[in-house]
């Protein structure tokens, strides 16, 4: 993936913004704001998606591997999909999804039809995240490891976009700046797409 830039702050009159981190990173709250900073917007939450499947699910930790990876993949192309159709219709998409690795990323940079994709990765340490995660409701909070998910996502995507170390910020910082600077710093483009 090459990266680009662009000039200005995100208006919601073009592109999507993808917002990706380990469980506890702050998408859904930083989603939540720079969505409602915009006139017109969607958040396009990928754990809604997941539970759509009510027969036959399998979790992204779960077995068989393979079938959990297949899951994440449909996840990922359905939440691509209805980005696509919120950006036909006007509204700014910012998708809220765990993107795990560098071929998942590779694959919904070309299945998002919005452009240009500002792809953002939440990066609080290890230690912020998995204390931000017992702090979540419980319905929310995931009860496995994350520290494998957090090493493959620091050695696969912390070229990819704007990988932003939150560590030490509120949601509200992290929206604003997302808001301001990812135009300039997140923006990526496949291989595949122009």
């Amino acid at each position: 993936m090459t990266h680009g830039a662009t000039d200005g702050p995100i208006d919601g009159s073009r592109g999507c913004l993808v917002l990706s981190g380990v469980p506890g990173a702050g998408k859904s709250t930083v989603a939540a704001l720079v969505a409602g900073a915009l006139p017109r917007s969607a958040v396009v939450d990928a754990d809604a998606v997941a539970v759509m499947v009510r027969s036959g699910w399998v979790g992204p930790v779960d077995e068989p591997a393979e079938e959990a990876r297949a899951q994440l993949v449909l996840r990922a192309r359905n939440v691509c999909l209805l980005a696509g159709s919120f950006s036909e219709a006007g509204f700014f998409p910012v998708v809220d999804h765990v993107v795990a690795d560098a071929v998942m990323a590779e694959a919904m940079v070309q299945w998002l039809t919005p452009a240009p994709v500002w792809f953002v990765t939440l990066a609080p340490d290890l230690a912020t995240a998995s204390r931000r995660n017992t702090r979540r409701p419980g319905i929310e909070q995931v009860d496995y490891d994350i520290s494998g998910l957090h090493a493959t996502i620091a050695d696969e995507l912390s070229a990819l976009g704007w990988y932003f170390d939150t560590t030490h910020l509120d949601a509200e910082s992290t929206a604003r700046a997302i808001l301001t600077e990812a135009p300039r710093r997140a923006q990526v483009t496949s291989k595949h797409r122009p």
